[in-house]
């Protein structure tokens, strides 16, 4: 949980290289978005908002309101710092 296990600084930076949104409301740290696409919640974000959230999108796509095509994440920046 991000809340009282906070991801470090040198871990962030060496597992991911960008900040994002899933499903543009929930922030996380995203790695590699390319291919193996990491997705963590970023520091101070409760874990659970990222099962919520995924629950949702999956409960308004079984009741067709929704395409839904595997995750949903905006980039929104690159992290600074990256030690690569």
């Amino acid at each position: 949980m991000a809340i009282f296990q906070r991801i470090p600084r040198e871990t962030i930076r060496e597992q991911f290289t960008h900040y994002g949104l899933f499903l543009g409301i929930v922030p996380v740290y995203v790695g590699d978005p390319d291919g193996e696409c990491r997705v963590a919640v970023r520091n101070w974000v409760p874990e659970w908002t990222l099962t919520a959230a995924q629950f949702l999108l999956e409960q308004f796509a079984a009741l067709g309101l929704i395409d839904y095509d595997g995750f949903m994440i905006k980039l929104t920046g690159k992290i600074e710092g990256i030690a690569r």
